[in-house]
């Protein structure tokens, strides 16, 4: 028998799913911009995730693209790739039961020219070629990052302005608090339909929390402050946030959970940077790392991996405040303490010639660079081809022309070749022609 906290998250699962029909029984809406608050996100991603099952309640075939947006033209070319890996991959399967698929994308090298419609007529070819799908293909768009929103949502709108059959539906999120999309859906408001589901999720955290303990049980009592805190932080409104988090952290202290204290401490410090307050986020990032060392030199397991979270984000809030060297510093001072989370460590090393590179000390760049390349060693080989290991890569080259005259540049292709494959610097040129 369903528990308490099945019964809560079912009741807004339903809700997700009656926002969704409502989008997929208009003939006209093409994309379904969610304008969610952040605790909501969560919901959303579980409702793709049993989409993508045999236990989906919709007959539409879901299909999530996560390249990283670096540029119109990188981005098209990398959203192909994805549907053509996606397509190759299920061709060549021996998957017991699979469907019959009659789509064969043309060889990536073969494509001549990428843009917003060719993705559109890849996505109805493939639509076609699945022969006992009667509904939609929807394209699930959560890029990694995003370098510049005002050029994705060019990218959206020259998609948007395309033709477009209706078999073929978008799906994106975007923020209630900081609404970035909200522009496309008056500008097209016929093809994007806004759904906004009102999950009230923190209340129903608070819901479930209680039903795991006590009210007064000080462990049901963190996890509402905390709750608040998020809540408060994402909205900016500070004070609130404050509050909730100066409760949170005397629970910590009388019951001796340091680990959650740096947690608190850590919420509070994004908070901040959310609100562009970098100054008053290394205050809280500041306390947070002193305990955690305090902690992690005590033998707290639990503090000594939330320690390089915490020195990443005080170098973020000094990148923000144009203070590179401090930042490159930080991001040195990474990899000592992340064992064999070598893509971390990759991160730290990378984000450390950036900064040098960018305050102008290339010697230091250089170097920081090249202990990018050589945790890379340590990685499996998916996981580098799947890396920033490209910019790195560029970097290097680049530097090196200019500190030894280019005397390394060969041996540098041929490692980078090894690692990412012939094409490595295809994606970079189509962001930066």
């Amino acid at each position: 028998m369903p528990g308490p906290t099945d019964a809560i998250i079912q009741e807004k699962y339903k809700i997700v799913q009656k926002k969704y029909e409502e989008f997929r029984k208009d003939p006209e809406a093409r994309m379904c911009l969610w304008l969610l608050e952040h605790d909501e996100v969560s919901m959303i991603d579980a409702f793709f995730d049993t989409e993508t099952t045999i236990h989906a309640d919709y007959p539409d075939l879901f299909i999530k693209f996560e390249p990283a947006f670096e540029g119109k033209a990188a981005y098209d070319e990398a959203l192909y790739r994805e549907l053509y890996d996606l397509a190759t991959d299920y061709r060549n399967s021996d998957e017991e039961g699979k469907i019959p698929f009659h789509w064969a994308p043309p060889a990536f090298e073969k494509i001549v020219f990428f843009d917003p419609a060719f993705f559109l007529k890849t996505l109805s070819e493939f639509w076609e070629g699945i022969p006992d799908l009667q509904d939609y293909v929807v394209a699930y768009f959560t890029p990694k990052s995003v370098t510049d929103f005002q050029e994705f949502k060019e990218w959206m709108k020259e998609s948007l302005e395309s033709e477009w059959e209706n078999k073929v539906r978008f799906m994106l999120l975007d923020s209630i608090t900081q609404p970035r999309y909200l522009d496309l859906a008056e500008e097209f408001s016929v093809r994007v339909k806004v759904v906004e589901p009102e999950l009230n999720m923190d209340q129903a955290m608070k819901d479930i929390s209680n039903a795991a303990g006590s009210p007064d049980d000080p462990g049901t009592q963190y996890r509402n402050h905390f709750i608040d805190l998020t809540k408060a932080g994402a909205k900016g409104e500070m004070k609130e946030a404050r509050a909730a988090g100066d409760k949170a952290i005397k629970i910590c202290i009388d019951q001796n959970w340091p680990h959650l204290q740096i947690s608190v401490l850590f919420a509070l410090g994004a908070a901040w940077m959310n609100q562009q307050e970098p100054e008053k986020s290394l205050v809280e990032y500041d306390e947070a790392e002193k305990l955690a060392r305090a902690e992690k030199n005590q033998g707290n397991q639990l503090a000594a991996v939330l320690l390089p979270n915490v020195l990443f984000a005080k170098a973020a809030a000094h990148i923000q405040m144009q203070e590179f060297e401090l930042a490159a510093t930080l991001y040195k001072g990474i990899p000592e303490h992340l064992g064999e989370n070598y893509r971390q460590s990759l991160e730290a090393w990378r984000m450390a010639g950036f900064c040098y590179d960018t305050h102008g000390a290339v010697v230091e760049a250089y170097d920081a660079y090249t202990k990018a390349l050589e945790v890379t060693d340590q990685m499996e080989a998916e996981q580098v081809k799947d890396s920033t290991l490209p910019y790195v890569g560029e970097a290097l080259i680049r530097l090196d022309k200019e500190l030894e005259d280019g005397k390394n540049v060969d041996a540098l292709y041929q490692k980078l070749d090894s690692k990412l494959g012939k094409n490595w610097e295809k994606p970079l040129e189509a962001q930066n022609p």
